[in-house]
């Protein structure tokens, strides 16, 4: 880990390269919400470059910068593609490669690729929407953990350091999440009454 940390600001990591560091501390014992901490990351950040070991190994070979440009396989578009399962990736790689079309076109592209690939499998298996509950409710209570256990005087320093309008659209999105919040624990709460 401490090599991790020393090595870590260093700029010349490719994505794949952070990934698979973060992936042998995660195999090692080390937890995701830890490595956030230490590498003073945010936990979805954490989440997004582990994601990356989903993909096929071809496919995190397409990441590293000497891969022509034409190839390479950029960091917003790999998240999409790690969605998939396996035997649909390097289609989705081959479709947003193909063509001339700018990353940002890429990326909504891949996107709707992802989303029309994947609508029916997580109807048909439910352990997908298992595993991403799960992951949901680790991540929000390991968040959490972390912002609750923060000092006042960290947060109000946090804070200060917004601007208005910044402050005025975090307390809206933190109003929007304890309103779905709410009505996911009561989801929870009505079919913990039926089982």
């Amino acid at each position: 880990m401490l090599s991790l940390e020393a090595n870590f600001h260093r700029e010349d990591h490719s994505h794949i390269e952070i990934a698979m560091a973060l992936d042998t501390q995660v195999k090692g014992g080390t937890k995701p919400l830890e490595l956030a901490e230490r590498l003073s990351k945010s936990s979805a950040w954490v989440y997004n470059y582990l994601r990356l070991m989903d993909l096929l190994p071809e496919l995190q070979e397409k990441m590293h910068p000497s891969t022509p440009p034409r190839e390479l396989l950029r960091f917003v578009i790999a998240l999409k593609i790690a969605q998939l399962p396996k035997e649909k990736q390097m289609a989705a790689y081959r479709f947003v490669t193909e063509g001339d079309h700018s990353l940002p076109e890429r990326a909504h592209e891949v996107t709707k690729y992802v989303e029309s690939n994947t609508t029916t499998r997580q109807k048909g298996r439910p352990h997908d929407a298992k595993k991403r509950l799960e992951r949901f409710v680790s991540r929000a209570r390991g968040e959490m953990l972390l912002f609750g256990d923060m000092s006042t005087e960290k947060f109000n320093r946090a804070m200060q350091s917004l601007s208005e309008k910044d402050r005025t659209a975090m307390q809206a999105g933190l109003a929007d999440l304890q309103d779905k919040l709410s009505k996911l624990i009561v989801r929870f709460g009505e079919f913990m009454q039926v089982e």
